[in-house]
């Protein structure tokens, strides 16, 4: 239990800084839009084959899943650090970014010999990552040595962000799953 459940004062004017804050948004709809982009070509797919039947939907659920979790875990692991105040997952998104910025930095390396398209691509998320990693890190410390709790209740920025989510994840998924390919 910490100093602040002890005593009874939640401290709620602790937030985060408003630039992590902006990439948190920015990383939740651009993971949305994966998602919806996934669901789209796999109902898609089950819809052009030949015979659709209870196994090819199975299929598709499961592919689903399998191809969103990769997508979702890390997104799910930022949100609750910078919204939920969570010290575990602020740490875990730091090792994420660091991992990001380690491939894009070799794979930069790698692609400085054949396009200068790739090299610019990867050039920017090491940046970004390096910075987000940067904040983050920040985040943490702040968290660390206020000795804040992580947020328990259910506030209206999480109803807004699952609503936005699901929006954007059904408008991408639509708008792919009708594109004449």
């Amino acid at each position: 239990m910490t100093d602040s459940e002890r005593s009874g004062q939640y401290q709620t004017s602790l937030r985060p800084p408003r630039e992590l804050v902006f990439w948190a948004v920015l990383a939740i709809v651009v993971a949305m839009a994966m998602i919806g982009l996934i669901v789209g070509v796999a109902v898609h797919e089950a819809l052009a084959s030949e015979v659709v039947d209870a196994a090819k939907w199975g299929e598709t659920v499961v592919a689903i899943v399998v191809l969103s979790a990769p997508v979702l875990a890390p997104i799910a692991m930022f949100y609750m650090s910078v919204f939920c105040r969570v010290k575990m997952a602020a740490v875990a998104v730091s090792v994420a970014l660091g991992m990001v910025a380690t491939v894009s930095f070799f794979g930069m390396l790698a692609a400085t010999f054949y396009s200068e398209i790739a090299t610019a691509v990867l050039l920017v998320s090491l940046a970004v990552s390096l910075r987000v990693g940067h904040l983050n890190t920040s985040w943490y410390k702040l968290l660390s040595q206020e000795d804040a709790p992580p947020r328990a209740q259910f506030w209206l920025v999480d109803a807004g962000l699952a609503f936005v989510s699901l929006a954007i994840i059904s408008s991408v998924a639509a708008w792919t799953w009708t594109w004449d390919w």
